[in-house]
């Protein structure tokens, strides 16, 4: 049990770091918009 939350809780800490360093955190909203096809 305890070897079960040790891996959920790095899988969601690894989870974390890979979003903020990724480009969606620094893309601007008409870049997502062309590369994504999403339409507001």
């Amino acid at each position: 049990m305890r070897a079960t939350l040790f891996i959920g809780a790095a899988g969601i800490t690894l989870m974390v770091v890979w979003m903020l360093l990724s480009r969606i955190r620094t893309a601007s909203g008409r870049q997502l918009e062309n590369e994504y096809s999403i339409s507001a």
